[in-house]
């Protein structure tokens, strides 16, 4: 729904409904060639349903000099499932059991963003967004302990870039300020708990010194965070020898890199080659750990690494 107060005012509201409830079934066969009698297999099947809601509100007020506005965005996204998963087990160690789930999930997002275009070649655009993310998860088990584990994250942002043009040349620089607080309980005990601030900056220079050639260098620093499933650390699935499940204590990864780029306009369109060098620190990736609970089992999870360029 937009509603156009005026001809420098629209508010905007979007809502969306999602709702799902399924089966999924599968079988996993152990085979002991040199020992038949040791064979067994799994039968899995899985009960769930969930429903997930979108709500979003946005306004935006234009100012009288072209492309002048200020623009207030909010995001609410709230998540509930529920599974009933059944193991069955033909021969072998295992005894039959049956693992209830419970996920709920809230996300806020708020963004509020300036652009003004203080000259024909110079602009300016400042914002805050902030990122308040709440997440329970229930286990319960016949069989294995039952287990509860909540993640609450909070983000706040404030950033700004400046960009100008000069004769053949071009530049923007900015930088994001960023407090990163989280906090995860696991069984009613603080199992992570961390809290920083950090700045990101970013360049671009560009140099365009005819119409069919254009140079561009660029620097900039980024955060990729984990997801819920890699810190989870209630197990998302499991097989006889293999159980998959979050590690709590991820760090988030940061990339440093720089980048030059040479663009040629040709007659029919352009082709571009570039050179770039990235560096991560403490790489977020997939691991095989032993798992000291199951003979010759492996805890299928996440970790970090050193550095990867």
């Amino acid at each position: 729904l937009d509603y156009y107060i005026n001809d420098y005012n629209t508010v905007s509201f979007y809502t969306n409904q999602n709702l799902f409830d399924g089966i999924t079934d599968g079988t996993v066969d152990l085979q002991f060639f040199d020992d038949p009698s040791s064979n067994f297999s799994q039968e899995f099947l899985s009960d769930s349903d969930n429903l997930g809601s979108t709500y979003n509100f946005d306004y935006k007020h234009k100012f009288k000099k072209e492309g002048h506005n200020i623009e207030l965005e909010v995001d609410y996204n709230a998540f509930e499932s529920d599974s009933n998963d059944d193991f069955d087990f033909t021969g072998g160690p295992t005894p039959n059991y049956i693992d209830l789930i419970n996920n709920e999930r809230e996300n806020t997002t708020i963004n509020l963003d300036y652009v003004n275009p203080l000259t024909e070649k110079t602009k300016l655009e400042i914002g805050y967004e902030g990122r308040l993310r709440r997440t329970d998860n229930d286990y319960q088990s016949t069989l294995f302990d039952d287990s509860n584990y909540s993640y609450d994250r909070d983000i706040h942002a404030l950033y700004a870039t400046y960009g100008t043009n000069y004769e053949k040349w071009s530049y923007q620089f900015g930088a994001r300020l960023e407090s990163y607080q989280v906090e995860a309980i696991f069984n009613g005990e603080s199992v992570f708990e961390d809290d920083i601030l950090t700045v990101y900056p970013s360049a671009y220079l560009t140099y365009n010194p005819s119409e069919k050639n254009t140079y561009q260098l660029s620097y900039s620093r980024r955060v990729d965070r984990p997801g819920l499933n890699q810190v989870n650390p209630i197990r998302e699935w499991a097989t006889p020898r293999i159980t998959s499940r979050g590690n709590p204590e991820l760090d988030p990864q940061f990339t440093n890199s720089i980048e030059l780029n040479y663009t040629r306009r040709l007659k029919g369109g352009s082709v571009t080659g570039g050179v770039f060098y990235r560096i991560i620190n403490d790489e977020i990736n997939q691991t095989l750990i032993e798992d000291p609970t199951i003979e010759e089992g492996q805890i299928l999870t996440f970790d970090n690494f050193d550095n990867n360029s």
